[in-house]
């Protein structure tokens, strides 16, 4: 929808870690980035993604792109009820998975830390189907709308369309290495510095595993509070365990921070790569010492999957798998010319003419 381009060049917007989130989101809900930053209202995106309100959202992104494209109030209303319907027949269905992605990511972004490789791998097994399908619904979306475009803002949609490009190709990649397990951020542009994130303690990320499924299954009271009996029952098999190893990860910790310390009183990619080693070996030995309490992950999982009821389970699974039929059809027609009606509150907007330079 419109101009979906998000940019995460440090060059052009200086964006803190919650703005990173609340770009990710406003890429699902067909939301542009560059628009928003040129004017800050993010109001509408207070606390947690699970309570955000759509429509504040949806009138965000109307005002701020009318600017950018300097859309006439034709094109104004027909972006805005094109908007509207798409992205809610949209989230419709998936609503209820979208805003339980974001929470847990926006709850790593900003505690600026990173999940442990376990709970990396399946956080991207959810959060993979969703951004494809995102990914097509956006780009069938800009499709669309550019037809109402006149040849000035056809320019500025190309030049978007190369940041959204960007965008995906790096959560793309992302995800793909949070599936892997390879969640440390080793190959920076430039050196490394202290400010980068920090992998969270696997037990530490088993509080965001538990809210995502509480939310995603729509458990009752009762199953809640079983749930986090489990959790806080594992949690602490897990701290007797890290703490009988306390002298070993005591020693890891404190020859990163000497490692650190190293890089930022040297200079060039030989450095780099040589701490980034180093690093590998640190964060190999931490996992090994980290395997006992990974098993406990495992636990975790298998107790709650048994619940939630039969009712619940089949509501998770068609939405799932209504999710994976969407994909299927938008990767059959995505070689389709893009074709929309026009919303029927709306009248067709005037035939768009080039502005003059």
């Amino acid at each position: 929808m419109g101009n979906l381009g998000i940019t995460i060049q440090n060059k052009e917007i200086n964006m803190s870690r919650r703005n990173l989130t609340i770009s990710v989101f406003l890429a699902i809900c067909c939301i542009a980035w560059p628009c928003l930053a040129q004017n800050r209202r993010v109001d509408a995106f207070s606390g947690s993604p699970l309570g955000w309100d759509l429509d504040p959202i949806m009138d965000v992104y109307v005002s701020n792109i009318s600017r950018h494209y300097n859309l006439d109030d034709s094109q104004k209303r027909y972006t805005q009820a094109l908007l509207t319907r798409r992205v809610k027949d949209f989230l419709k269905n998936y609503e209820k998975d979208v805003r339980d992605i974001m929470a847990e990511y926006m709850t790593y972004q900003v505690g600026q830390k990173v999940p442990p490789p376990e709970v990396a791998k399946e956080f991207a097994q959810r959060a993979e189907p969703l951004i494809e399908a995102m990914k097509h619904e956006i780009y069938e979306g800009n499709k669309i709308w550019r037809q109402v475009l006149n040849d000035q803002q056809k320019q500025i949609h190309d030049r978007d369309l190369k940041q959204m490009d960007q965008f995906f190709d790096n959560l793309t990649k992302q995800i793909e290495n949070w599936s892997q397990g390879k969640v440390e951020p080793l190959e920076p542009t430039g050196r490394p510095t202290v400010s980068r994130p920090l992998m969270l303690n696997p037990e530490d990320a088993w509080d965001y595993y538990v809210n995502s499924f509480v939310y995603r299954y729509g458990l009752d009271q009762g199953q809640r509070e079983t749930a986090f009996s489990i959790l806080r029952e594992l949690k602490d098999e897990a701290r007797r365990l890290r703490e009988a190893r306390g002298s070993d990860f005591e020693r890891i910790e404190n020859h990163r921070k000497e490692l650190n310390e190293q890089l930022a009183k040297q200079d060039g990619t030989e450095a780099i790569e040589e701490h980034q080693k180093k690093i590998l070996a640190l964060n190999a030995d931490k996992q090994r010492l980290e395997a006992p309490i990974n098993g406990l992950f495992n636990k975790l999982k298998d107790r709650l999957e048994t619940i939630p009821n039969a009712d619940q389970r089949r509501a998770y699974s068609a939405r799932m798998a209504g999710l994976k039929r969407f994909v299927d059809k938008k990767r059959e027609s995505e070689t389709q010319p893009a074709t929309e009606t026009q919303p029927a509150s709306e009248t067709q907007p005037a035939k768009v003419v080039a502005q003059p330079s």
